[in-house]
């Protein structure tokens, strides 16, 4: 996480580690008053008032999601992460779709803790019209699931 959060994309910004430490979702676990305590450590007026600049795909439905505000971006996250399952089939088959309506051309997958992305480049190849750039020439080019860089 670091080193993501240290890279030319993101040195910019500033983070704050939030206390989950469990690697799945679970419902039995965790409740939505577990969501409220962890969003209570941090302030909401802060964050509020910020907006994403790169599209943001549920982990639950696989379809792009926006809620309004970054404060309710990360309520989603939580929820999703804490709550639902994740469904890797809904993302690989929603993906193609999300880029296509988009109408990117250029593709990186960069992964972190996860090897997801051979399945997301084996659904990604099948697409026409569709290139997937290394990840190292997306870094130099500051482009990510963007086109014309309009996301970022």
């Amino acid at each position: 996480m670091r080193s993501l959060l240290d890279s030319p994309v993101f040195s910019a910004y500033k983070s704050k580690p939030i206390p989950i430490y469990v690697p799945s979702q679970n419902s039995d676990l965790f409740s939505t008053e577990d969501v409220k305590t962890i969003l209570e450590t941090t302030s909401a007026t802060n964050w509020e008032g910020y907006t994403a600049k790169i599209p943001v795909i549920s982990s639950a439905t696989g379809r792009e999601t926006w809620v309004g505000n970054f404060r309710g971006l990360l309520e989603k996250a939580l929820c999703e992460c804490l709550l639902e399952p994740l469904r890797w089939d809904a993302v690989l088959s929603e993906s193609p779709s999300l880029l296509q309506a988009k109408g990117i051309s250029d593709v990186s997958i960069t992964p972190f803790a996860s090897t997801a992305a051979s399945n997301l480049s084996s659904v990604l190849t099948s697409l026409e019209n569709l290139t997937l750039v290394s990840s190292a020439s997306a870094r130099k080019k500051h482009h990510r699931w963007t086109r014309h860089n309009e996301w970022l």
